[in-house]
């Protein structure tokens, strides 16, 4: 979004979550402005176009990581932008393993990462058994939350402790 935003007018206050005013009504927006309102996560900002009409600017939810995350993306492999409700969840998971197993949160979050991944889960009717695929297809997807959880919990610890230049093999596992 930031790019598309610079040089536009605005047609509301461009506020963030916490209440922070961005951009002013009626300014120009800078580049810096511009930036800063895609890395808060807003996603819609309505514009003045010409002849004074609103004109709404729509975005695809990535941010730069290095800005939401406060350290580089390439320790850990990955590029410049991302997808900041993948982020913020990623960020929720780790929260909640904190204090419970990660197969409890993973149990917890199951339609929410399912989502994620394409899947869903598949019930018996009642009265009735999984066939055996099923079954196995349950539990390979129960691992793959599993681990998910696990590897956002692991990604924001090693976050908090202070990301080194290169990651260890142990830190990679």
């Amino acid at each position: 979004m930031g790019a598309r935003l610079t040089g536009l007018t605005a047609y509301d206050n461009i506020v963030n979550e916490d209440g922070e005013v961005l951009v002013e009504k009626n300014a120009v927006i800078t580049y810096e402005q511009a930036k800063a309102i895609q890395n808060s996560g807003i996603n819609e900002v309505y514009v003045l176009v010409e002849g004074g009409k609103k004109h709404k600017i729509i975005a695809n939810n990535a941010v730069d990581f290095e800005a939401v995350a406060g350290v580089s993306p390439r320790p850990f492999g990955l590029i410049e932008t991302i997808y900041y409700p993948n982020y913020i969840f990623a960020k929720e998971l780790a929260e909640a393993a904190k204090d419970d197993s990660v197969e409890n949160v993973a149990e917890r979050y199951l339609d929410k990462i399912n989502s994620i991944f394409y899947s869903s889960e598949v019930y018996a009717e009642e009265g009735e058994e999984l066939k055996p695929e099923d079954k196995k297809n349950a539990e390979k997807r129960r691992e793959i939350r599993r681990r998910f959880v696990f590897a956002c919990r692991s990604f924001f610890d090693i976050m908090e402790e202070g990301v080194p230049e290169k990651l260890t093999a142990e830190q990679k596992k």
